[in-house]
């Protein structure tokens, strides 16, 4: 009977040793999904217990993308305050407290726009570097023996990449995190930085695997030449909604002032109305007037709107 039992033993235990030597890739995928969500939850966890003080995260974020300048939350925030102060103060003597208080708020509000605009154009400007960006990484990425920190060391040390320097300023920042960070759960979130300051998707794929390969070592080749395929074939397709986009700027600009002068012609040839009664009734009249500017306006709305999207952010 214990001969039978130990048999029994030994067959279960050679079924199972086969059966992880046949599944262990599956084995070691599943322990890697199970680790990184244990990650992110703990991360998330962490995020919520230092939520407190969001708003002067945010504005560090924003400080950081936009200026470069870190840890710029409170100081943005003591400026905003200021000139609310002094807003509210100056506008108290001329205006009631309604109109005070939304004087003062769209100046506090000044500073804020401002890095907003210009963390817009850098992301516009970042998002088209993807191409360049990711495939300089792969480079230096394989030639530094996949290893991330050599790579981003490589990367923002070459002083001929000019094709992506919103990149390679925003990966300086990610070294500076590597080198500054200790525990792998806060090396995985050390490119967010890079994330938010581009604002793409292919940003926030790049920034994960660069945070995974600093955590733990990760093989992040397969991911960046992946995310690379992708952003070759939105570039084929970005450059023919460009070339649309372009024709249909061509014709705003074209057609409505043509479409304007005919039918001032077709006033003058056929309906017999002479050119200075039309420009009297245009320009000196409240209906005409405004029936003009409303043409102007409806013109420069639609150049606005054509360009907003030929200098869209380049992603997929």
């Amino acid at each position: 009977m214990e001969k039978i039992l130990v048999v029994n033993i030994c067959l279960y235990a050679l079924a199972g040793a086969g059966l992880f030597i046949i599944c262990e890739d599956s084995f070691g995928l599943l322990l890697r999904v199970i680790r990184t969500g244990v990650r992110l939850r703990r991360r998330k966890e962490a995020g919520s217990r230092a939520s407190r003080f969001g708003i002067i995260e945010k504005a560090d974020k924003l400080t950081a993308a936009a200026l470069g300048v870190k840890n710029g939350g409170r100081k943005l925030a003591g400026l905003s305050a200021l000139l609310f102060v002094s807003a509210a103060l100056a506008a108290r003597e001329y205006m009631s407290i309604g109109a005070a208080f939304t004087v003062s708020c769209m100046t506090a509000s000044v500073p804020v726009l401002f890095l907003q605009l210009r963390l817009t154009d850098r992301r516009n400007e970042g998002s088209q570097e993807g191409e360049a960006f990711i495939a300089e990484l792969i480079t230096v990425y394989k030639l530094s023996g996949c290893r991330i920190d050599r790579a981003l060391e490589a990367l923002t040390s070459r002083s001929g990449e000019r094709g992506i320097r919103v990149c390679k300023r925003l990966c300086e920042d990610v070294l500076s995190k590597m080198r500054q960070t200790g525990s792998s759960e806060n090396l995985l979130g050390c490119a967010e930085g890079f994330a938010y300051g581009i604002g793409t998707k292919w940003a926030e794929l790049a920034a994960y695997a660069i945070g995974m390969a600093a955590a733990d070592g990760t093989d992040i080749s397969a991911c960046l030449e992946d995310v690379m395929m992708q952003l070759r074939e939105a570039r084929s397709l970005a450059e023919g909604r460009r070339r649309l986009n372009g024709e249909a700027g061509r014709i705003v600009m074209l057609m409505v002032p043509a479409a304007y002068a005919i039918t001032l012609l077709f006033s003058v040839k056929v309906l017999g109305v002479e050119l200075v009664e039309i420009l009297r009734n245009q320009f000196c009249t409240t209906v005409g007037l405004a029936l003009f500017f409303g043409i102007v306006f409806a013109f420069l709305v639609n150049l606005l709107l054509l360009s907003a999207v030929r200098h869209a952010q380049f992603d997929y």
